[in-house]
């Protein structure tokens, strides 16, 4: 299988070391900074598991060894439910797996309606998962294991190590919770980014802060309570509008809170004090915000939030149009930049949000470089693919293709979902091939050396 997935990559490399070629023999001082892939990497910069019933990775994290840790979700387990169980993967730095981690470099949680979205990595090592659990009415869920992928001990009652579970909204059958993301801040505490959903009315962003035990911390209390009158969730709303879904968190110092928001037409971005109340120093009364398209008919999402060494954030999404029955088309990507305090940064892109590429992209996850260039993780052409751009928000020529990376995992194409950088500066991209045969899913890891 491995070898059968690896000979439709090496096409894509053939033509890319070919026009990488070209670009020397036509401008040769621009291809001396070219990218390649990372030739220490797996097999020619890339590393795959295929065939154990893996989707896609959904996101990454780096341990302090420089080991790369993916979490995902499971084909196949009790999806006649809609209800999906879960992995975590661990790479090497060199691309191989493993075997020390979990069981063969796996951990599997197989039991349905058991699902992990995001993952973070503490300064003790401890591994930390997102997701959601439960059928009638779903919660957040969280977890955490140690470096080696064993459940770790003092996370839940009682020091035993279990499942937690993080409940907001309306009971009785309607609505329920969908973690987006995870972080751990300078304490150790864990924010928890989630949707609530109330029935089909509405869709309410909510941000969860719990202890390092894994008992939710009741000083962060802000506007919101949880549906037990529990202090410790706070609700992102933008002033004198419909409530937001909400995409990552970000701690920040101070104990400051960060989050990304998505909405009809825009994009925006919510910061917090440490108490839960919405930073008055921050955009307009904690709240920054951006039409991502004026076009008629259009809508948005984000995807992505990365901040910059300048402190700058830069939230990564789509928009795209809806036609005949509700259906959606023609995602294009789109980037919007804000200063640290909440204000448009006009000078990015156009009047401050960047539309790069015409192609048809779907965004999944952004990350900055160290010299200010800005990397997107997404599918262009059904391709695994990773955009690079200038600190303007244009495409960067000297990456790639026209500032696109793009290869196919399998005959079926793939797709990146989430894009890093690692302590040297390189890029790892995750991804893989979601297929209905078990032997044709598949989960991928690509290292990019940046010049």
């Amino acid at each position: 299988m491995y070898p059968r997935l690896l000979k439709h990559f090496r096409v894509g490399i053939a033509f890319l070391v070919g026009f990488s070629t070209l670009a020397f023999c036509v401008h040769p001082v621009s291809a001396v900074a070219m990218p390649r892939l990372d030739p220490a990497f797996g097999i020619h910069g890339l590393s795959v598991r295929a065939g154990e019933n893996l989707n896609p990775g959904a996101s990454l994290a780096f341990t302090r060894s420089g080991d790369i840790v993916i979490v995902g979700s499971l084909r196949g387990v009790g999806e006649e439910f809609g209800c999906l169980g879960y992995y975590l993967a661990s790479f090497k730095s060199g691309g191989a797996i493993e075997h020390s981690f979990g069981t063969n470099g796996l951990v599997e949680g197989t039991k349905p309606c058991r699902t992990r979205s995001s993952l973070a990595i503490g300064r003790r090592g401890h591994i930390t998962l997102g997701g959601s659990g439960g059928s009638s009415f779903p919660c957040s869920m969280v977890d955490r294991f140690r470096f080696d992928g064993f459940s770790a001990p003092g996370w839940g009652s009682g020091g035993m190590p279990q499942d937690r579970l993080y409940c907001y909204g309306p009971r009785h059958g309607q609505g329920g919770i969908v973690t987006r993301d995870v972080s751990i801040d300078s304490r150790g505490r864990v924010l928890i980014a989630a949707d609530s959903l109330w029935g089909s009315a509405r869709t309410v962003g909510v941000i969860f802060r719990v202890k390092p035990n894994g008992d939710v911390d009741k000083r962060w209390r802000g506007s919101g309570l949880s549906a037990t009158g529990v202090d410790g969730v706070v609700r992102v709303q933008r002033p004198s509008s419909e409530l937001n879904g909400i995409v990552e968190v970000s701690s920040l110092r101070a104990g400051k809170v960060l989050a990304a928001t998505t909405s009809h037409g825009g994009f925006g971005a919510a910061q917090f004090l440490g108490s839960g109340i919405p930073d008055p120093s921050f955009g307009t009364k904690g709240h920054a915000w951006v039409d991502a398209d004026s076009t008629s008919c259009s809508c948005s999402k984000v995807e992505g939030m990365a901040r910059d060494h300048q402190g700058r954030i830069i939230l990564a999404g789509f928009t795209f149009r809806r036609h005949g029955g509700g259906i959606p088309s023609h995602h294009r990507l789109a980037i919007t930049r804000f200063s640290a305090d909440g204000k448009l940064d006009r000078k990015f892109g156009v009047r401050g949000v960047a539309r790069p590429i015409r192609n048809t992209f779907y965004t999944s996850g952004v990350a900055i470089q160290r010299d200010g260039k800005i990397l997107v993780s997404g599918q262009m052409d059904d391709r695994f693919a990773v955009v690079r751009l200038l600190r303007n928000g244009q495409v960067d020529p000297g990456f790639f293709n026209h500032g696109v990376f793009k290869t196919r995992i399998s005959s079926l194409g793939g797709t990146a979902t989430d894009v890093r950088v690692d302590s040297k500066g390189r890029i790892v991209a995750i991804g893989g091939v979601a297929a209905s045969e078990p032997a044709e899913s598949s989960l991928a890891v690509v290292r990019i050396l940046p010049r």
